[in-house]
């Protein structure tokens, strides 16, 4: 999955790409972005019943700033993690 990853997402693929965050947040953190105006939900009522989402072109404005975090966190993890392991050695 490339940057600016375009397209609607089922929530199963949403779970398959963070998987550490339960299905219970997932829901809750996607009606909030929902209600804020980032995402947008595309209900199909079929047999099952098959949810999507798509962010908007209001979340696309933040693009830049999450690759600017991307690209800050690839240069500088390597610091943070020693600062870590640093600060757990500690007494």
């Amino acid at each position: 999955m490339g940057r600016g990853r375009a397209g609607r997402t089922r929530f199963t693929e949403l779970r398959r790409l963070v998987p550490a965050i339960t299905p219970k947040v997932l829901a809750q953190r996607l009606r909030q972005m929902e209600r804020d105006g980032l995402v947008g939900r595309t209900y199909h009522a079929e047999m099952p019943p098959r949810v999507e989402y798509e962010i908007t072109p209001l979340a696309r404005t933040l693009l830049p700033v999450f690759h600017t975090l991307v690209d800050w966190s690839d240069t500088h993890l390597g610091e943070v993690e020693r600062a870590r392991e640093r600060y757990d050695a500690a007494p």
